[in-house]
């Protein structure tokens, strides 16, 4: 069913830029997605029912990983320049938008935010003697709790995805062709545990 699902698959875009990291928003109505050549990157909305696009934000700088909030109306993304390296906020409607974590703890291009709206899971190598682990920012509080340290050997824990239902997330441990898929609770005290023995080049989870 799935090969065939695949296989019946229709163009949603064709830009002669790159079109990368789709996401629905929570009602299924709007996507968002990544589009970008050597010169910048631009996050487009299209709306599912009038099939309409338009261009939220237009800049020079790196862009990854849009998601939308519950509401619709706001979005989160990672953004880059020579000089700034944040998370951000970003409101639709008024083309404002807020940091919701900076580049001290060097947190890798994707991350993740539950459907409540409330947390942002994130990878991050807050030391070089230790692989990349999983935080978790409180975005009402801006506390930020370790949820996973892989040890010296172990890889980095990469590409986090949160369950339906907010209460675990599941991401890769390994290196380069030596990745599998791990779970842990997003309460204390943070349980993991491997979901899989299979190993091998990983790209993405949901």
């Amino acid at each position: 069913d799935w090969v065939r699902q695949i296989n019946a698959a229709a163009p949603f875009a064709s830009d002669p830029a790159a079109e990368l990291a789709p996401r629905f928003s929570a009602d299924g109505q709007q996507v968002i997605y990544i589009r970008r050549n050597e010169q910048r990157s631009e996050l487009v909305v299209h709306d599912m029912r009038s099939g309409e696009r338009r261009v939220v934000v237009s800049g020079p700088e790196i862009i990854t990983s849009p998601v939308f909030f519950p509401d619709g109306q706001r979005i989160a993304y990672r953004r880059q320049t020579p000089a700034v390296c944040e998370i951000v906020e970003h409101q639709l409607d008024n083309n404002t938008r807020r940091p919701l974590l900076d580049c001290k703890l060097k947190p890798l291009s994707r991350f993740d935010l539950s459907i409540d709206g409330h947390q942002l899971v994130f990878s991050a190598r807050a030391t070089d003697e230790y692989p990349s682990k999983l935080m978790l920012l409180d975005i009402r509080t801006g506390q930020i709790a370790t949820l996973t340290q892989p040890q010296p050997g172990e890889g980095s824990d990469v590409l986090p995805r949160f369950s339906p239902d907010g209460m675990r997330v599941a991401f890769f441990r390994g290196s380069e062709s030596h990745q599998r898929v791990w779970i842990v609770d997003t309460s204390p005290p943070h349980a993991s545990k491997a979901a899989t023995a299979v190993e091998g080049l990983s790209y993405g989870l949901v």
